[in-house]
Parts: structure tokens; C-alpha cells; sequence
């Protein structure tokens, strides 16, 4: 904007020292027209002549009732009187001044104007010179003559007066200086309390639809006259926010390109510029998106270009947007408007409430006097109807072969643009749909996450990196979801989303996140869609079944809303699937082999890892071992066993599993417990560790001397137990009781049934291997007297190192045995005849 006329025209002086300048002014009163005169004595004649006027002194090429000279009506010394501007005259060699007339020409190609300056002597032109008016970056105009004519006559002085018509005062109060060519002189103006100032401001959109992408223009009015505006700041209505997808492809543009002449580049312009000032009409010009939350606007026109930095705050809390421009160039306008593109990447996102929105300027005067608020206000009406909160959900694996690795496991969900925005999110994974953690430390990468954020068409997209984390919330682990949130040059640092990864007793996952964020620096989030891709090899692991299944999500709104939806999973080729369990068991301890005796009993069932989970195990113990019904009576009664408070003393046992799935084992004490009144007492497991499993065995007495004890633990979870060890301690609190030597007679075994949640089925049988048999030792005498002592181990005994004769007892010889297994036994055995 180049106010420019003011004064301006030529003048010479090569040097400080051989020029002399005095300004003076028709009235001292900021802001309003006034005469201004220039005078300049010279002792050398300049080349050139450059005339810098002060910011906010403006000359108005297109004052009412001025009218433009052409340049060659100008040299041909025949210009309306309606285009002449102001007098001159001029101190030469002749005994009497010359004068002459200032004339507003019509401008060359690239000046904003152009002033012409005629010294007349008795009619005839004795100097005409012609000087361009540029606009520097301050708002102050610089006149140039780049090649003075003296005229026959010399120069020894010039005065120059531009009228009232033409010229206006500076708005701001204090002292002002004029320059020429290196000399200076000043003027002041005062009284700026009586400076007018009533700026008012307007908004309009390009759409009213609520919560979508719109462009909008916000303008700047002040009627003329008025001082001139040094810090404008506009804060948009709450809701009004920057949309997301303005990022896409843009490009920032860097104070240093800004400031240079090549300016920003053509990626970063996110809107235009009308700035209609009453020196030289309405200019167009671009908004620019600069780096650090800026916005750059060069303002152009013929020879003129002003560049404005603002500064654009996002509040953290709610996205309101405030922009700040300040000290801004000393150059009247009537109004200034900044247009922001709309469409797929406008740069603004209507409110997602519908009504009147304000939006609030806040502007100060160059004049000193307090600021002026100005408000305006916009109607959002468009789409007032919310739609349904009916989120989707879907969920792929890259395989689904049963039991065996997913490789990549994707589960997306999507909202409806214009709907609810996300809050939390938490889905139940089936039972047997599992993660590996076995071997993986917190902070090791398992995926990816993407997402898509904004309204509109071109919601921008982002991604990030899934990385496994300690115990969340209570639960077994955690996910940490890391999106960098740069998009071309909006950088808003680092986003995280946490999600706490839970065990369920049916053996299935539940995965809950944190509250998604809905602001990230200022800017609304608003997620469209979400993807978490877990694809670390090994980690996720398909069910062992292949019963039709399904991930059931719960979708939290940020309102409130609650949408329960589900997407279908089952695990396909279960006849691949192998199942073939191991059954291995123990029975006896040194001391407790005899018939009456209550031994310890282990089993254990090893499923090789890679083959199904095991959904049932039905296992009958041997015929010689029976059930003390007594013992019975110590059992955990239902309510204690429904309040988890079962005494000590109904704990019979112990159970170990382990998981190829996690680093430790679960362990539980094995409590004898009835679940219901009038139930015979079954085996209550807890296995805990860093997930807790709960299991029961239904315990069916023996039918008939010769009938087993069975025990079968049904509705196991999907989970992969490649070891179960459940040991019986023995002792007079167990309720097996040996019916006859479990180191002598026939050799009973275990049944094992186990059928896989593959559908496969295994019988089993093993032969218990007996604990704690005593070593046979014979003693015979032989024909020189000497006894020989020899010895066999005792069923399923060690290997026997050493047999040592001792003395005599009424009972016999006292022989000590030692066997391979560290155990030593300590007999007394009579001599056989």
C-alpha cells in the first residue's frame, strides 16, 4: 500500500555538509490534512536527489478532485491545474525566484505513482524533473529522481509545498523525520486524543455446515480518516478450529524465505488477501502458512509489495484460535481481508455445534489511545442433526491357520464423518486369539498403528510404531502407541496413546485404551479411523478352535455414546492342527508306599508347543488308590469357596502350568471345595501369575472295589499349557489312601482322556512310577561263616552303590543300602537259612 505521495520529488544534496533541509507543516495535529513544505538549499548541484518521508506521512494520488497527468502531457509543459498537487519554486542564479507547480502524473509501469515538478520563469519552463514513489517496508514513501536537471540557471535551492488535498499527517503523535539524501530534518505532530478510531470487523464462510472443512474470510474495516491500525488481534469463535487437513501436501515457509526477495513458496499458500487502501485502490495479494504456527501475507500491487508476519496461538484446551499482527506498516485502508481457502484442505473446521458463533478483534491505534474491540458473528445451521453414533469395526489376519502364527493381526476401526468423535475404545479379543510375550521385553516394537484425523474429504494421515509395555492399569501388559504428529510443516510434537492388555478367565485378551486424545497442540484430532497392525513374527498366535468367533468392541463417544460392535474371527484348518499329549505320573514317597498309607501323587501332561490347547482332561487314577470319604468333611463349603476364602486346611495340593506364551510359570495351591451345596467336593485351581486362570476338576468317586477315582477338569480356556503338573502332597490331610503296597503286585496305570479345542482326541495311559520303595536286601552265610549281603533296588528304585552289614539285633543285622539316587536306607535283615 503506498500512500504514497506524500512529498516526495527530488531534491538534492551530495552531502551533509553542503545541504541544508527544513520541514514545516500547515498544522501540528496528528492525522489530519495538512500543507507540508520541504525546503532544501544547496551549495553543490546532486546528481540524484532521494527524499525518504517519515511512516504515516502519505500523499493520496487519488484524492477526490485530483486527476492524474500523463507523463508526456507533463513534459510537454501542458497538465490540468485539477492534477497539480502543490507549488515550487526554486533559487537559481537569475536576481528573481522561479516557481512552478507539483503534478500528480500517472505513473510508470512498476510505481505505484509519480510526481512532476515545473519551474517556470515568466511563462517559459526553465527545470522539469519527474520523481518515483516507492513504498519501503516501514509504510514510508521514498521519491527519487535518479537524474537531477538543474536547468540553465542552476540550483541552488528548492522549495517544495504539497497541499492539504493531497497530503495527510502521520497518525501517531511525537516527532517525525524527512530525510534528503543523508540530511535530515524533523517535524511533530500532537494531539492524538482526537484522532478517530472505529474500527469494526466482519466474517463470512463458505459453508454453514456444521463441523465441516469451510473456507472463510475475516475483514478489517475503518472508515477513512482514521488513525491508522498498529496491532490488530482476532480470536475466532470456540469451535473454529484448524482442520487437520489443511497439512496435506502443504508446504511451511521459513522466515528467511519470507524475507526473501524469491518469497514463499507456491506449497505453502493457504489463502488471499484484499486490502483496499484509498491511495492506490484494492490490492490483491497471498496468505502463506509459515513454520512455527505463522502466518505470512504479502500484500502487491504496481510497484508496491508489504509484507505482515502474524503470529497464530492455538489454545491447548479447546482449539480456540487467536492470530496476532503487530506493527503493522503506518498505511491508511479502509478494509483488510483475508480469505482462507476452503474445500478438501481449507484450513478452517466450522464448529461441530450448530448456532450463533462470535468472533472478537481486538485492535490498537498508532494514535496511543486505548484499543477498540470489534466483534462479529456467523450462523452455523447446516447439519444440525447428528448422525447416529454406528462406528464399524474390522479385523484380518494374515493367516488364520489354528494354533499356528497370524503374522499380522489388523484391527480397524471407523467413525462416520460428522459423528461423535472417539473417546475410548475396548475390545475383547477371543478366547485363543493371543499374544507371545515370552522372551519380549517392555519398549519392544509389535506393530504399527495408522489413523486418518479431520473432517471433510482429506483427512490427513498418520502412523506410528506399537510398542510393548510393563503391566497397565492392573493388567497382564500394555501397548504404547507412538504417532509423530508432523505433517508437511505442522509439527505437534510426539502423540501417545496408551492401552492396558487385560487376562480374562475365558482365557481371551481385553485391550483398552486410554482416553484418545481430541486435541494435539491446539489442533483437533477428530479420528476418523484407527488401525492398530500387530505383525511382530510369532506374537499374535490363532485360536486352537475353529468355532465361529468374534473381536466384540465397545466404542466410547466423547458425548457419552456407547456403540457395541463386532467383527467375525474363526481360526480355519483344525484337522492341521496337531494334538498329541504326554502323560507321565508319580505315586509315593519314602514311607507312604504301604497299604492304609496316603502318598503323594503327581501328574503331568506335556502338549509339545505348537499343537492345540487342550479344552478337556478327564484322568482316572489307579484301582489302588482310594477315596477317604472322611477327609471329605474338610472341604471348602460353597460360600467360602464363591468369597474366595477357602482355609488352609482344604489345600491338598499343588499345581504348576507353563505357557510358551509367557516367561514364568502359574502356579496355585489345589484346594479341595464343593462350588454348590450338596456338590462332592472337586479340585479348585487358581493359576497365578502374571495372569490368574481359574479351573475345576469334578471329582467322581470309585464305583465298586475295583473302581477308579476319576477327575475331569472341562471348559478349559483356549490357552497353549505346554506343561500341567498337578501333585497330591500326601499326608494325613490327602484323601487318597493306598489300599495295598504300591511297591508290590501288579502294576496299575492312569487314563488319561484329553480332547483338544481342535476337536482331536487323545487316550492316554501311563504307568505311575512309584516313589519310595525300599531296596530288597538278602543275607546269607556263606561255608568259611562270612555273611554275603545283596540287594535289588525296590520297584522303580535307583541302582544301588553300596550295601554295608552292621551289627546284630535280636531282629537281625542292621545293613545300610545307598543307591545311585542319594537315598540311604537303613534295614534290619535276618539271615536266611
Amino acid at each position: 500500500m503506498k500512500r504514497l505521495l506524500t512529498v516526495l520529488l527530488f531534491f538534492a544534496v551530495a552531502s551533509p555538509a553542503h545541504a541544508a533541509l527544513t520541514v514545516s507543516t500547515s498544522t501540528s495535529q496528528a492525522g489530519r490534512p495538512a500543507d507540508v513544505t520541504i525546503q532544501a538549499r544547496f551549495t553543490t548541484v546532486p546528481a540524484s536527489v532521494k527524499l525518504s518521508l517519515p511512516p504515516g506521512l502519505v500523499g493520496n494520488p487519488n484524492a477526490a478532485g485530483v486527476t492524474k497527468c500523463a507523463v508526456t502531457t507533463f513534459r510537454n509543459g501542458i497538465c490540468p491545474g485539477s492534477s497539480r498537487v502543490g507549488t515550487a519554486s526554486a533559487d537559481t542564479s537569475l536576481p528573481l525566484p522561479v516557481s512552478g507547480s507539483v503534478y500528480n502524473l500517472v505513473p510508470e509501469p512498476g510505481e505505484p505513482a509519480r510526481l512532476g515538478i515545473a519551474i517556470e520563469f515568466i511563462g517559459f519552463p526553465i527545470v522539469r524533473n519527474e520523481a518515483s514513489i516507492s513504498l519501503r517496508p516501514d509504510g514510508g514513501l521514498d521519491s527519487t529522481i535518479t537524474s537531477l536537471d538543474p536547468g540553465p540557471f542552476g540550483l541552488d535551492g528548492l522549495d517544495l509545498t504539497l497541499d492539504e488535498t493531497f497530503m495527510t499527517l502521520p497518525t501517531s503523535c511525537g516527532q517525525h523525520t524527512v530525510t534528503l539524501n543523508g540530511e535530515s530534518a524533523a517535524f511533530t505532530t500532537d494531539r492524538c486524543d482526537t484522532v478517530p478510531f472505529a474500527p469494526a470487523v466482519a466474517a463470512s464462510l463458505e459453508t454453514r455446515q456444521r463441523g465441516v472443512p469451510s473456507g472463510a474470510t475475516v475483514t478489517l474495516e475503518l472508515p477513512p480518516g482514521n488513525s491508522h491500525v498498529r496491532r490488530a488481534e482476532i480470536v475466532l469463535p470456540v469451535g473454529t478450529t484448524l482442520s487437520p487437513g489443511v497439512a496435506n501436501g502443504l508446504v511451511g515457509c521459513s522466515d528467511a524465505q519470507f524475507a526473501s526477495a524469491g518469497g514463499c513458496p507456491a506449497g505453502a499458500q493457504v489463502g488471499t488477501v484484499s486490502f483496499d487502501t484509498p491511495l492506490l485502490g484494492v490490492l490483491g495479494g497471498k496468505v502463506y502458512f509459515g513454520d512455527g504456527f505463522r502466518l505470512y501475507v504479502v500484500v502487491e500491487g504496481p510497484g508496491v509489495q508489504v509484507k505482515l508476519a502474524g503470529d497464530v496461538k492455538l489454545n491447548p484446551d479447546d482449539g480456540q484460535i487467536t492470530t496476532v499482527f503487530d506493527n503493522l506498516p503506518q498505511v491508511p485502508f479502509t478494509a483488510f481481508a483475508l480469505s482462507f481457502q476452503g474445500g478438501a484442505k481449507a484450513v478452517l473446521n466450522n464448529p461441530s455445534t450448530c448456532g450463533q458463533k462470535d468472533l472478537a478483534a481486538t485492535l490498537t491505534p498508532w494514535s496511543g489511545t486505548a484499543p477498540k474491540q470489534a466483534t462479529a458473528s456467523f450462523t452455523i445451521d447446516g447439519g444440525c442433526a447428528l448422525p447416529a453414533f454406528a462406528p464399524g469395526l474390522k479385523v484380518s489376519a494374515a493367516s488364520t491357520a489354528a494354533g499356528r502364527p497370524a503374522g499380522s493381526v489388523v484391527m480397524e476401526i471407523t467413525r462416520p464423518d460428522g459423528a461423535e468423535d472417539l473417546s475410548r475404545v475396548t475390545a475383547d479379543l477371543p478366547p485363543g486369539l493371543a499374544g507371545s510375550l515370552k522372551g519380549l521385553a517392555p519398549g519392544t516394537p509389535v506393530g504399527t498403528v495408522s489413523a486418518t484425523a479431520g473432517a471433510g474429504d482429506a483427512p490427513v494421515s498418520l502412523s506410528g510404531t506399537v510398542f510393548l509395555t510393563g503391566p497397565q492399569d492392573g493388567g497382564l501388559a500394555g501397548f504404547q502407541m507412538v504417532i509423530p504428529g508432523k505433517v508437511g510443516p505442522v509439527d505437534l510434537g510426539t502423540v501417545t496413546v496408551n492401552a492396558s492388555i487385560k487376562f480374562r478367565p475365558d482365557g481371551g485378551l481385553t485391550v483398552t485404551t486410554s482416553p484418545l486424545p481430541r486435541l494435539i497442540g491446539g489442533v483437533p484430532v477428530s479420528i476418523r479411523s484407527f488401525a492398530l497392525t500387530l505383525d511382530r513374527p510369532g506374537f499374535i498366535l490363532n485360536a486352537s478352535s475353529c468355532a465361529e468367533q468374534a473381536v466384540n468392541a465397545t466404542l466410547e463417544g466423547v458425548g457419552g455414546t456407547v456403540a457395541k460392535v463386532a467383527a467375525p474371527y474363526h481360526a480355519t484348518d483344525c484337522a492341521g492342527l496337531k494334538f498329541s499329549p504326554r502323560l507321565e505320573a508319580t505315586l509315593g514317597a519314602r514311607g507312604k508306599t504301604g497299604a492304609g498309607s496316603f502318598p503323594p501323587l503327581k501328574a503331568i501332561i506335556t502338549v509339545p508347543e505348537g499343537q492345540s490347547s487342550t479344552a478337556v482332561a478327564d484322568v482316572s487314577l489307579p484301582p489302588t488308590l482310594g477315596l477317604d470319604l472322611k477327609k471329605l468333611s474338610k472341604a471348602c463349603a460353597p460360600a467360602q469357596f464363591q468369597a474366595g476364602s477357602c482355609a488352609k486346611t482344604s489345600q491338598i495340593g499343588t499345581a504348576v502350568a507353563t505357557t510358551p506364551l509367557l516367561d514364568s510359570a502359574l502356579t496355585s495351591p489345589v484346594t479341595l471345595a464343593s462350588p454348590n451345596a450338596g456338590d462332592i467336593p472337586g479340585l479348585a485351581l487358581r493359576l497365578s501369575g502374571a495372569v490368574t486362570l481359574p479351573l475345576f476338576g469334578k471329582v467322581t468317586p470309585p464305583n465298586g472295589a475295583k473302581g477308579r477315582i476319576a477327575n475331569s477338569f472341562s471348559g478349559i480356556p483356549d490357552v497353549p499349557l505346554e506343561k500341567f503338573e498337578l501333585t497330591f502332597t500326601g499326608g494325613t490331610s490327602s484323601p487318597l489312601r493306598l489300599k495295598k503296597d504300591a511297591c508290590r503286585g501288579a502294576r496299575e496305570v492312569v487314563i488319561g482322556k484329553l480332547t483338544g479345542h481342535n476337536g482331536a482326541v487323545a487316550n492316554l495311559t501311563a504307568k505311575p512310577k512309584i516313589i519310595g520303595c525300599a531296596p530288597t536286601v538278602t543275607l546269607k552265610r556263606r561255608g568259611n561263616g562270612k555273611l554275603r549281603a545283596t540287594a535289588k533296588p525296590g520297584r522303580d528304585g535307583a541302582k544301588i552303590r553300596s550295601v554295608k552289614v552292621g551289627k546284630k539285633t535280636k531282629k537281625g543285622y542292621r545293613v545300610t543300602v545307598k543307591d545311585a539316587g542319594k537315598e540311604t536306607w537303613k534295614l534290619v535283615v535276618r539271615v536266611r537259612r
